[in-house]
Formats: structure tokens, C-alpha cells, sequence
């Protein structure tokens, strides 16, 4: 199989193991880590068992090894935990240093392959587990994965799984141990490709679209040699649209830079000034001692990072009218130590303009607890919160207000003077209206991270006396009903008045558990007495509809992570007239497309193609802005010098989940990572436009145009082979896109 780069690490091709071998090698930490040594009638130093559910084995078995006579079989045959094979090892770790896992496998089913790696604290207690699932790998297979053990650890415990799902996985030959030996070819692999870059003449190269590279990228003489030949930009986006590209700055050498982009010429005189084009600088997070660019500095001069790649990207938005089709060249211009370099940028624009707002439902989280806490408010002003939407709607997202703590209400309930229950909207209009205005495609009903438990105790204020009280409810009582009832009643008046009840939906509840049934029975009457409030109201849960039978009936927007969505299931609920949507957060990990920081740009760009190829009928992540320093409840400001920029960022361990936009020192920035989704976005709803004009026009249409178009709307190995298996670049995607462009024009022409 082709090498595909997975989360954490590698799964890797034979060759390249070979030559990550071929240096000094680390110590393996393992005994009998070949499954060749018996101690009676098992493998010495493993105990081979399951922990969980789920019917399986864990066997030691002679043949078909990759090496010698022995290896470990690990089966589920039906949906489950996991069957193991298990060493807790001895070694002391040093936190905070790199640590590796690296080994051979084989499997029959996607995903049932797992190894796992606990960090185990001096009481016995596990901290944390390191673990990635690992692709169908049908003959033996190498992997190799780094993590960095968190304060606390002492010692490991290795569990190789069979885990989830029915299927084999077989183990062999594996290593875990420090990484010291790893750790320091890398960083002179990386010192080497740092110095290729910084020295030299000061010149711009193109990266391929969509990719967030590491300086350790171009290391490889191959794709240092294709870089050479990347002197040129060549770009194509809808009206409405934006479109970006990276350039990486040779030969900076450590030295301030500055960057602009001329106007852009277009035909017949038109020109796209260079007031539509925003050039952002690449800085970088660290994760397991590897920097990943992601924050998109806008202030100049621009400053290099330590082990991040200079990086320009440079974003043109094309306007939603008023821009004639065709072709439009101008120029990225730097600057730096009284020397200059350009590059030259052509842009295709095409005779079409995306929708104002998205196809795609979407719903992403953004807290403000996180900003007050970040720059030390006490509560958020409307001008500072609207930047934080501003970004989100420009990536064609919808920005979903998910105050962990009602301490800075949106929604505010008040007492007439006929004591009725009454709700002021005006602070939770200000969001939605500016939301609607700018094509947020949905939005939560509820102001609050669990609505669910809201009305058990809240506060409503006297609107003659302006005293505030605490209403506490049993959730049995008819009062608690009424009230729940009176609260939708009124929202569904009072949305439907400003058109935007289409769009709403109520999420009251997150990822329940599975198990509990009091919990399920509460969220289903939750639901009964919103939707007897307003009828037809949807109800999303964050969960698949297979495994809540109780929820089943009661539950209008199914959601549930990547990895659960089941196509038959799916199908059977929308007959029922339900959406199913699908979701990603801490999970699933690499190799399913997520967007954590250690991902290829490509990873967060394919998930918007698969949402498309599966039918999931919207998005949902739980988090734009929940930065891990900034979560607690209440911050004291952070002098200068502590803060970030001036001080590291710190990802808390979490890779970037969670968070996609970063508080700069004057406001938001962005991240490579949001920017990506937006193309994924933008290719999404491109696929729609194309299907919905094939659906209107396809009957007057030629044959072979139809042909085309039903290729175009295909989306096939070269992009998508499976959900855990697809390219580490953007190329493939990038020619589809233009190709649905083109049948989007041809079609647009048809009467």
C-alpha cells in the first residue's frame, strides 16, 4: 500500500522503513516482542485476553508470521471492545520526551487493527492512552507513530487490539521505547532541509493546494527538486468565492519580510484590486515536538518561527457580482533586506457565482467565555463577538453560540405584568440577524451548552420592578412542562416572524450515554414538550440512530460521529422524514479525515467530498474557539510577555481540536486549517449547484453532457477510496473541482 500519513504517524511503506531504520536504533523496551519466546503455552511476557463486550479471541498463532514461526491474532466477530494481547512494561518514561511505537500488521476489515499505548502514573492510574486505529492492510505492513507521554507518567502499558468492529488484525515484531535515537535524525533531517530553505536567493515557490507542510516535508530531494518548478500561480474560483494559495519564501534566511499583491487584470479592462487579496504569514504550533503551520499572522513586517516553514498565504476574494468571467493575472510582490522577488498569479474566474448561503447545514461551536477569558472581560461586546462570526461566516460555516455557563445570557426570560413568561430577544436577535444576513445556514434555538437542564433552574426578571429571581422546577411537575412548552411556543412565534424558523433547530443535549436510561427517557420528553411548543421543531442529538432506539421517534436530526454513520440506516430514518448530519470532534482519529493540526491540509479538505459522496445532510463540530488555556471560567489578564504571540502557543496536548481560530493580540486570526475547510466548503456546495442544475436541466440536455456531469458528481478513488483511505494532497479534488466548474457554465447556458 501507498505510504498515507496518519495522525500521529506513519503508516509506512517498506522502503521508507527501511531507511527510518537504518540509523541508530532506539532501545525496544518490549519482551518478546516477536511472540517467538513461550512461557508454557502462551507467548512469554503477553496476556492475551479482552476487556468489554463483544465475542472475539486473542491467540497466539504459529504461521503466516512476518518474521519467524509466531505472531499475535486478535479477532471480534461481533461489534465490541476489543480482544488484546497486553505487556505493561517497566521502563521509566521521561515525560515530555518523544516516545515511539512501531511495529508490523495485517488486517481484514478497516479499523480493527488498534494499537494502544497507556500513560500509566506512579499509583497505577492511567493519565492518558495514546492509540490510532489503523487501516486495512491485507499482507503484512509496517506503522510507526511518536507521541510525547504527558507530567506524571511513569511507566506504559501496550495493548495491541482487535477493537470496534468485527474483523481480524495480526501483530508482529513490535517496538515501543524512547525515541532519543528517532528524535535526533529527525532534527537533523530538519536542520538540514531549514538551512536548504533559508539560504540562497530570495525567492517565492507554490505549494499544491490545500497542504500545510512541515520543513522536514523537504528533506525529500524529490519534492525539494519539484518545488523548483513551482514559479508560477494558477488559481480559478466562482464569483463568491474565495480562493487562496500558499507561497513559501526561499532564501529569507531569519530576516523581516513584506508582501503585497498588485491588482489583478482582467478581461476588457476589468481589474480585481488588490484590496480583495489578504496576505497572511504562516506561524506554527507545536505538537510532539513537530511544528504545524496553522495561525495566519496579518501584521507586517512578517517574522520567521523556529522550525516553521516561511510561508506567505494569500487569499482573493472574487465578488458575488459586478466580475467579469475570465482570466485575470497580476503579481505577489516581497520584500526583504533591500532585496525583492515576485511571483506571478493567474486567476480564471468563472461565469457563476456560489449561492450567498451554503448548501451545506453546519453547525460549529463558538464559545465566548473563552474570548472574555483570553483578553480579560467581563462580558463580550458586540463589536469583538461579530469578528469571531465574521471569519466563521467567511469560511461559509454557520457560527453555533455555545455558552458552556448562562452567565452572559443571550436569551432573557422576563415576567409581565400579568406574571406570563415572556422572553426578550433583543441580544439573541443581534446574533441571529447577523448571522442570516451573511448566510449562516442554521442556528440552535437554545443559548446554552445543555438547554435540556435549563428550566430546572433559571432566572427571570420582573419586568415592572427589574428585580431578578431564581425559578427552580421539578422536571416532573406540570409547571416545569408548561414552562418548556410556553418557552418554544414563544420562539416558534417570534422566529417564524423574521423568516428564520426554516433554520432553526434545537440541540438541548450532547453525546448522551448510550446505556442510560433515565438520560434517553428525559431527552425524549425534553423533546415532547419543545416540539408541543413548536410542532415540527427539529431536534438534534449527537448520536447514531442505530444505537438509541430509545431516541428513535423523538429525535428530528440524527448526528453521529464519522465513524458511526451507516448509509442503510441513514437512508430508512430521512424515509421517516429525518435528516441524518455526522460529526467529528476528539475522534474519529487519523486515518479518518479530521481536522487536527498533524493532519495533511488534504485530510481536512476530503471530509466536505465525503459528507457529499455519503449523503450526511449537514456538519456539526463542537468547538471554532476553545482555546486550552482560556477554558476555565474566569481568567486574570496575562501580562505582555506571557501571552501568545510573545510566548508559545499552548495546544494542551488536544493537536487543535477544538479550536481553529486563535486570539490574536488586536483580535481573531485564522488558521490554515479553517481557510482549508472553506475550499472544502466551497467544493461542496459547487457539487450541489451542478446536481441541482443536472436535476432542473438534465432532460433537454445532450447525452454526452450528462455523461460528463454524472462523472463530475462522482467522487472516486483518486479522491475518496473509503472514509480512512484517500490521498495526502488536494491535486485530485482540485482538477474534479474545475471540471464541475466547467459543467456548471455548460449546464448555466441551457434554456
Amino acid at each position: 500500500m501507498d505510504g498515507y500519513r496518519m495522525g500521529r504517524g506513519i503508516v509506512l511503506s517498506g522502503l521508507l522503513l527501511a531507511a527510518a531504520l537504518s540509523a541508530a536504533e532506539d532501545e525496544n523496551w518490549l519482551a518478546n516482542p516477536g511472540f517467538e519466546e513461550a512461557a508454557g503455552a502462551a507467548p512469554a511476557g503477553w496476556s492475551l485476553g479482552m476487556e468489554g463486550r463483544g465475542e472475539g479471541e486473542a491467540v497466539w498463532q504459529e504461521g503466516e508470521a512476518h518474521a519467524g514461526s509466531r505472531c499475535l491474532r486478535v479477532r471480534l466477530t461481533t461489534a465490541g471492545d476489543y480482544y488484546m494481547g497486553r505487556q505493561h512494561l517497566s521502563q521509566a518514561v521521561q515525560p515530555g520526551r518523544l516516545h515511539q511505537i512501531r511495529g508490523w500488521y495485517r488486517s481484514d476489515a478497516e479499523m480493527v487493527a488498534h494499537p494502544c499505548v497507556y500513560n500509566v502514573g506512579a499509583d497505577g492510574k492511567v493519565i492518558s492512552a495514546w492509540e490510532s486505529p489503523l487501516p486495512l492492510a491485507r499482507v503484512w505492513t509496517p506503522f510507526q507513530f511518536t507521541w510525547t507521554p504527558p507530567p506524571g507518567t511513569e511507566r506504559f502499558e501496550l495493548q495491541l487490539r482487535a477493537q470496534a468492529g468485527p474483523g481480524t488484525a495480526w501483530f508482529d515484531d513490535v517496538m515501543v521505547g524512547s525515541a532519543v535515537h528517532l528524535e535526533a535524525e529527525r532534527r537533523e533531517r530538519l536542520a538540514e532541509a531549514t538551512q536548504r530553505i533559508a539560504k540562497g536567493a530570495l525567492a517565492l515557490r507554490v505549494l499544491e493546494p490545500s497542504e500545510r507542510p512541515t520543513p522536514a516535508d523537504f528533506a525529500d530531494a524529490a519534492r525539494w527538486q519539484a518545488l523548483q518548478a513551482a514559479t508560477a500561480v494558477s488559481i480559478f474560483a466562482a464569483r463568491g468565492e474565495r480562493e487562496s494559495f500558499a507561497a513559501l519564501v526561499l532564501g529569507l534566511d531569519g530576516q523581516p519580510l513584506t508582501a503585497r499583491m498588485t491588482d489583478l487584470a482582467g478581461p476588457g479592462g476589468a481589474r480585481l484590486p488588490a484590496t480583495a487579496a489578504t496576505v497572511r504569514w504562516a506561524g506554527g504550533v507545536v505538537v510532539d515536538g513537530q511544528t504545524w503551520p496553522d495561525p495566519l499572522f496579518e501584521e507586517q513586517p512578517f517574522s520567521s518561527q523556529p522550525d516553521c516553514l516561511p510561508m506567505l498565504w494569500v487569499t482573493l476574494a472574487v465578488p458575488a457580482a459586478g466580475t467579469p468571467a475570465g482570466e485575470y493575472t497580476g503579481t505577489l510582490e516581497v520584500q526583504s533586506a533591500a532585496r525583492t522577488a515576485t511571483l506571478p498569479v493567474r486567476l480564471q474566474v468563472y461565469d457563476f457565482a456560489l449561492p450567498a448561503s451554503s448548501y451545506l447545514p453546519t453547525s460549529f461551536w463558538v464559545f465566548r467565555h473563552t474570548i472574555r477569558n483570553a483578553y480579560g472581560l467581563k462580558e463580550i461586546p458586540t463589536e469583538v463577538y461579530r469578528r469571531y462570526l465574521d471569519l466563521c461566516l467567511e469560511s461559509r460555516l454557520a457560527p453555533i453560540d455555545a455558552a458552556e455557563w448562562h452567565d452572559q445570557p443571550f436569551v432573557r426570560l422576563r415576567r409581565d405584568a400579568q406574571g406570563e413568561l415572556q422572553v426578550d430577544w433583543e441580544l439573541w436577535d443581534s446574533y441571529v440577524g447577523y448571522g442570516m444576513e451573511r448566510g449562516m445556514t442554521a442556528f440552535n434555538v437554545a443559548d446554552v451548552h445543555w438547554f435540556g437542564t435549563y428550566f430546572r433552574s433559571f432566572t427571570v426578571q420582573d419586568a415592572v420592578t427589574g428585580k431578578e429571581e431564581t425559578v427552580t422546577l421539578d422536571p416532573a411537575s406540570p409547571e416545569y412542562a408548561q414552562t418548556v412548552i410556553r418557552f418554544f411556543r414563544l420562539a416558534h412565534e417570534h422566529f417564524s416572524a423574521r423568516g428564520w424558523a426554516a433554520r432553526a433547530y434545537l440541540q438541548a443535549y450532547d453525546e448522551p450515554a448510550g446505556n442510560d436510561a433515565t438520560l434517553l427517557a428525559e431527552i425524549a420528553r425534553f423533546h415532547e414538550l419543545a416540539r408541543q411548543g413548536w410542532p415540527g421543531l427539529r431536534t438534534l442529538i449527537t448520536a447514531a440512530p442505530q444505537s438509541y432506539a430509545a431516541l428513535q421517534g423523538s429525535t428530528g436530526i440524527w448526528c453521529p460521529l464519522t465513524s458511526h454513520y451507516d448509509d442503510g440506516v441513514a437512508a430508512a430514518r430521512r424515509k421517516l422524514g429525518e435528516e441524518v448530519w455526522w460529526y467529528v470532534c476528539c475522534g474519529p482519529q487519523a486515518p479518518w479525515a479530521n481536522f487536527f493540526l498533524d493532519q495533511p491540509g488534504a485530510a481536512h479538505r476530503v471530509l466536505f467530498w465525503q459528507t457529499f459522496q455519503r449523503r450526511a445532510d449537514g456538519l456539526l463540530y463542537w468547538g471554532i474557539n476553545h482555546w486550552p488555556d482560556f477554558a476555565a471560567r474566569s481568567m486574570d489578564p496575562l501580562p505582555a510577555e506571557k501571552r501568545w504571540p510573545q510566548a508559545p502557543w499552548n495546544d494542551g496536548g488536544r493537536k487543535g481540536d477544538g479550536y481553529f481560530l486563535y486570539p490574536g493580540p488586536r483580535g481573531p486570526l485564522t488558521g490554515l486549517r479553517f481557510e482549508i475547510m472553506r475550499d472544502g466548503v466551497e467544493d461542496y456546495d459547487a457539487l450541489r449547484m451542478l446536481q441541482d442544475l443536472v436535476t432542473r436541466k438534465g432532460p433537454q440536455a445532450p447525452e454526452a453532457l450528462r455523461q460528463r456531469a454524472t462523472a463530475a458528481l462522482t467522487v472516486g478513488p483518486e479522491i475518496s477510496v473509503s472514509m480512512t483511505n484517500y490521498p495526502s494532497t488536494a491535486g485530485a479534488m482540485v482538477a474534479q473541482r474545475r471540471q464541475v466548474n466547467e459543467l456548471i457554465v455548460e449546464f448555466g447556458k441551457l434554456p
